[in-house]
């Protein structure tokens, strides 16, 4: 009670009855050990998934999203509301799942408050892979036996049947790790095993309408069974990534922490941002953002990213923009105002190598922003040659490039980019090229000029890591267009040919007039 005094018969009766519908109240009283933190409110979703209709319900959870002790809370509750006869819990292997039944073992033996409440004590078998949990309460004619098994995904799965009772529950909690799932043969077999043995192992609606079957798996592959049942009608799913659903697709330093009692938001982003600066971004989108980019379907591998030591003394560079129309009346209407984003990508070459010098983004129409954004890179990196892809506004804003170059006396070769084909094909031919030869190269983690830290060159290389599978590819496209053009993949005309030709002349009398110092202007790999 509040006031310290124990508990009559009258109140946990109380507790019992509200406990049966508000699963957050069961943990936190029954479990206080074990849920230590403040609830997310995906775990209120991922209570409402579990305890809800239907036969067949996946949860991807990010790791660290507690979906260990959900599930066995789960188990718990089924048992102790005699919701459940058999139970078979499913591991990746069978000391896996075993953790989950010596878990409910401490809990009848150690935890008085819950195993008293419910009338629960062990039966006969009592093994970490097997055990049985009687439940006998005052008025009930006779006890109730529960069977709680573990197997592992490769173990005996077929034909499950303890005393003429078939699993009524079976819970498979990350099953799929980086060895079993490595390649499409083993996918498949746990695909199989699922589909086959498991499913067909569970009791039929008809004889048990809450009979389920639970997965709870960080999805580790495009053609993993998680990823794929998504895509089917017959399963209840639940993706939980580390964000907010209102900010997962916003720029880093905008992004929150979808559990703030366990993580915070600095502390997210500081590992976001470490794992792009090591080369590692897909690991933390699909361990922490359930966001998987496997290289089976990506159309980039991540490890084909590099990041220079030191740079040319002189380079070409290409600035792209790739802006963003106003507003149309529709977008208005709907709140979509702020959806695209613009992007600025400044890109340099010099012998056969490529550098990502500069990436800038910006969410909305915003003009002020895109001309001074201009300027910027301009002074900075004074590029040879502006490419302004020539559709609808693209066509004004290249109007207001050159007022502005008017009243500043300054002016900058402007290239009207009009490709009408495929973007994708747009986007890997620029790219792939390249990157796949190691000629493509990101600045360095300590970069003194901070590019790497900017959000245009973070969301760069984030998109290269998830093409296609990507909900923007602005910073991705504009970096594409650029190595097109200084390949010589873009008709770029007589008068911004010679423009290039003079650059690409004063490049070469820079490189021929220091020769003789033996200054090493092309790429030095890091060890």
């Amino acid at each position: 009670m509040a006031d310290g005094s124990p508990l009559t018969e009258v109140d946990i009766s109380e507790v019992v009855g509200l406990a049966a519908i508000d699963t957050r109240l069961y943990g936190k009283f029954f479990f206080p050990k074990v849920i230590r933190q403040d609830y997310a409110p995906f775990h209120e979703e991922m209570d409402r998934v579990l305890e809800g209709p239907g036969r067949r319900k996946l949860l991807k959870t990010f790791r660290g999203s507690a979906k260990t002790t959900k599930v066995r809370i789960f188990l718990s509750k089924r048992i102790a509301y005699a919701i459940s006869r058999t139970i078979v819990v499913v591991g990746k292997s069978e000391s896996h799942a075993a953790r989950n039944v010596r878990w409910l073992k401490s809990q009848v033996l150690y935890n008085r408050k819950w195993a008293t409440t419910f009338g629960l004590t062990r039966g006969a078998k009592w093994s970490d892979t097997e055990c049985e949990i009687i439940q006998f309460l005052p008025g009930m004619p006779e006890p109730i036996r529960v069977t709680v098994i573990a197997i592992g995904i490769t173990g005996s799965v077929r034909g499950i049947n303890v005393d003429d009772y078939r699993p009524d529950l079976i819970v498979l909690d990350d099953v799929g790790d980086e060895e079993n799932c490595a390649t499409t043969e083993q996918r498949e077999k746990i695909e199989d095993l699922i589909y086959g043995a498991l499913l067909n192992s569970l009791v039929p609606a008809s004889e048990e309408p809450m009979a389920c079957i639970v997965v709870l798996q960080t999805p580790l592959n495009r053609e993993d069974f998680s990823v794929k049942a998504e895509k089917l009608d017959s399963w209840i799913v639940l993706t939980v990534g580390c964000w907010t659903e209102e900010t997962k697709d916003l720029p880093i330093d905008q992004q929150e922490s979808s559990w703030p009692a366990r993580f915070t938001s600095e502390e997210l982003r500081r590992e976001k941002l470490d794992a792009i600066k090591r080369n590692k971004l897909s690991t933390f989108l699909r361990e922490m953002e359930c966001r998987v980019s496997d290289p089976e379907t990506c159309s980039f591998k991540a490890f084909w990213l590099d990041n220079w030591t030191t740079l040319p003394k002189i380079l070409t560079n290409v600035l792209v923009i790739d802006p963003v129309p106003p507003p149309s009346p529709k977008q208005i209407a709907m709140n979509n105002v702020k959806k695209d984003y613009e992007a600025f990508g400044v890109i340099g070459a010099y012998s056969g190598e490529f550098y990502a010098r500069a990436a800038r983004v910006n969410r909305g129409h915003e003009p002020n922003w895109t001309i001074s954004t201009f300027w910027q890179l301009y002074m900075q990196f004074r590029p040879q040659l502006v490419i302004v892809e020539a559709v609808g506004y693209q066509r004004v804003l290249k109007w207001l490039l050159s007022q502005s170059m008017k009243a500043r006396g300054v002016y900058v070769p402007i290239l009207e980019f009009a490709d009408q084909g495929s973007k994708f094909n747009r986007i890997v031919d620029g790219i792939s090229g390249p990157a796949s030869h190691g000629h493509f190269h990101l600045p360095p983690a300590d970069d003194p000029e901070g590019v790497n830290h900017s959000e245009g060159m973070r969301q760069l290389v984030q998109q290269f890591c998830e093409y296609p599978t990507v909900s923007h590819d602005d910073a991705l496209e504009v970096f594409a267009v650029g190595l097109s053009a200084l390949q010589g993949r873009i008709l770029i005309g007589d008068e911004h040919a010679l423009e290039m030709e003079k650059a690409i002349e004063q490049e070469d009398r820079y490189y021929y007039r220091h020769a003789e110092e033996q200054v090493d202007y092309g790429l030095s790999r890091a060890p």
